[in-house]
């Protein structure tokens, strides 16, 4: 599994900005690119506006690519004019390209698209689902078990908003064929009642999980984290069972408006019990 992407929805750091924290970023030559995440040569979370460059720059094979779980509509997390570029392939997939994702993200992109190609919104609408043969929409609800090539995804709730006011992020809980449990958790926010009743007798063995506003503290993370939730949630996540001593959790997801270098969010992490790790483009796990 890779990291194609860590960032947030600004880049870290921001191409705009002259923070300190940016300026010292750019000092130390650090450049991450919109989160984004590759399970194997079959998987992808997210699909977002860097996702196809990264995959370029890493010698990420997606020739292979049969489906994409979508978290959000939003664009740092997918990019439409991405997915079109799909269609542009002088060779077609055996079978289209599987898109997961809410059906309030589904109406939202169908309804975007005309802006960017009314061709293939007219083919969706068409065609049901399918746009030429490419890539194939799959509406999906939190709750939903998805089974395919000896994996089970479960799609989770959350709190964080999409692009329009009926769409919330999903979460998913993957388990592969060899039995391990992941959870990929970004965007995010708190989990509650209805997160931790659907994971009754897990324990995760990896989780990625985002950190969007790092030292920046907020009052409340109903839709990010920040470095104190985090640990929260990991609390949360240790009462119900989810992690133990031998779960790996790695931090996505990160903007640069806050004071921490990756090296200073590294070194106050591990100061917890947990074991985690901040995340780097192109890092495998």
């Amino acid at each position: 599994m890779q990291f194609l992407g860590t960032a947030a929805a600004q880049l870290t750091p921001c191409p705009f900005c002259a923070c300190d924290n940016c300026k010292k970023l750019r000092s130390l030559g650090i450049k991450k690119r919109r989160s984004c995440f590759y399970i194997d040569r079959s998987t992808m979370i997210d699909f977002g506006p860097d996702a196809l460059a990264a995959a370029q720059d890493f010698n990420t094979d997606l020739t292979n690519l049969k489906r994409v779980f979508i978290t959000h509509s939003h664009a740092d997390h997918f990019s439409i004019t991405n997915l079109l570029s799909i269609g542009m392939s002088a060779t077609k997939p055996e079978t289209p390209i599987d898109v997961y994702l809410s059906k309030e993200a589904f109406d939202w992109t169908v309804s975007s698209m005309i802006y960017h190609d009314p061709f293939a919104q007219m083919t969706v609408k068409e065609a049901g689902m399918s746009v030429n043969g490419f890539y194939e929409f799959r509406p999906v609800k939190a709750g939903d078990v998805i089974e395919v090539d000896g994996m089970r995804v479960l799609a989770l709730p959350t709190h964080h908003s999409g692009n329009t006011p009926q769409e919330t992020a999903l979460n998913y809980f993957f388990t592969f064929s060899d039995g391990k449990k992941f959870l990929y958790a970004s965007d995010t926010g708190m989990y509650d009642d209805a997160d931790f009743s659907l994971l009754k007798g897990v324990c995760f063995d990896q989780i990625v999980m985002e950190n969007t506003f790092g030292s920046n503290i907020k009052p409340e993370a109903t839709h990010h984290l920040d470095n104190e939730h985090f640990l929260e949630q990991l609390g949360n996540f240790a009462v119900h069972g989810l992690i133990d001593g031998h779960t790996q959790i790695y931090i996505t997801h990160v903007n640069p408006s806050h004071s921490m270098t990756p090296d200073d969010m590294q070194a106050y992490f591990d100061q917890s019990p947990y074991h985690v790790t901040v995340a780097y483009d192109g890092m495998e796990i």
